[in-house]
């Protein structure tokens, strides 16, 4: 974050600590087949600058630093744990915006994390929100943890953090809902606002779809936020179904949708499009009229065949 490695290494420790605090203290519904099955709830940040689904009920909390180049910085924080892994959100804004480079250099600095006794295993450059982030993993003592860095606006740096004892990467489905989950409110670059009327963590492009949801701005204006769900009707996708690249189908989104009338819906079905085959009988998709940023690998209980389909 800063050019101190004393903030680095005190939120890495306090994110070790809290989660080695924390497990046992899991927040959960039911046990299904041994473990246990996730709640994920929205939260909005009390700017009202983001949301993210986390498991279980999330909890707030806030840090301070005095930082030589920055000043009194405070870092905000939210975090639950399920399943013996911690996720967590912390952030914080600079006093100034920040030039091009030295957004670069905050980042390279903060993904290297200097100080902390953190063994980098892999970095990569990935996604969140849009807007490209830098996705380190990494071994701090008995944790291994997946974050993924970014500074927004020039001037706030947002750190998403998921860490236990077991790799986190073992449940892809909880790493790929967390990060997917989490959105920028009021960003013209992804269509948000305080009323999301549109899949979570989806941008929508328009003039592709029949079916349209709308998304109400500051303003109250309705503005276009890409296709809308629909109703499932073709057959089940299993391990023996016969697929190929460009086969039309079904997908299952298990993300938050909250129709016009504010009804919420956990999960809901959307058209797309097979791009790929994966060896493991994993299947990846494209949604009809939303950014190929928002492609996914999903599993093939999540999709139907368009039509008749194929037993």
């Amino acid at each position: 974050m800063f050019r101190d490695t004393r903030l680095l290494k005190t939120r890495t420790l306090v994110f070790c600590l809290l989660l080695i605090g924390m497990i046992g203290c899991d927040q959960h519904t039911a046990s299904v087949n041994g473990k246990v099955a996730i709640k994920w709830e929205a939260y909005v940040s009390a700017d009202k600058k983001f949301q993210i689904e986390l498991p279980g009920a999330p909890e707030p909390w806030v840090t301070h630093f005095d930082s030589p180049k920055y000043g009194r910085t405070q870092v905000q924080h939210v975090s639950t744990v399920a399943n013996e892994t911690m996720f967590s959100v912390a952030y914080n804004d600079y006093p100034r915006s920040l030039s091009d480079e030295e957004v670069e250099l905050e980042l390279k600095f903060t993904y290297t994390l200097p100080g902390t006794g953190a063994e980098i295993l892999e970095t990569s450059k990935v996604k969140v929100a849009n807007q490209p982030a830098i996705e380190v993993i990494a071994k701090t003592g008995p944790i291994i943890s997946v974050a993924r860095y970014f500074i927004a606006d020039s001037q706030r740096l947002y750190s998403l953090q998921i860490g236990g004892q077991n790799d986190p990467r073992q449940d892809p489905e909880s790493v790929e809902r967390f990060f997917g989950s989490f959105q920028l409110v009021n960003d013209d670059r992804q269509r948000a606002s305080t009323n999301i009327i549109a899949p979570v963590g989806r941008r929508g492009r328009t003039g592709e779809a029949t079916l349209q949801a709308y998304a109400t701005t500051p303003a109250g204006n309705l503005v276009d936020a890409g296709p809308a769900p629909i109703e499932p009707s073709g057959s089940q996708v299993k391990l023996s179904t016969p697929l190929k690249l460009g086969d039309r189908v079904q997908v299952r989104w298990d993300g938050r949708f909250t129709l016009a009338d504010g009804r919420i819906v956990q999960e809901s079905w959307w058209l797309g499009t097979i791009t790929g085959l994966e060896k493991n009988g994993k299947v990846k998709v494209h949604y009809t009229g939303w950014d190929s940023a928002w492609d996914e690998v999903v599993t093939r209980e999540r999709l139907r065949l368009e039509g008749k389909g194929t037993e």
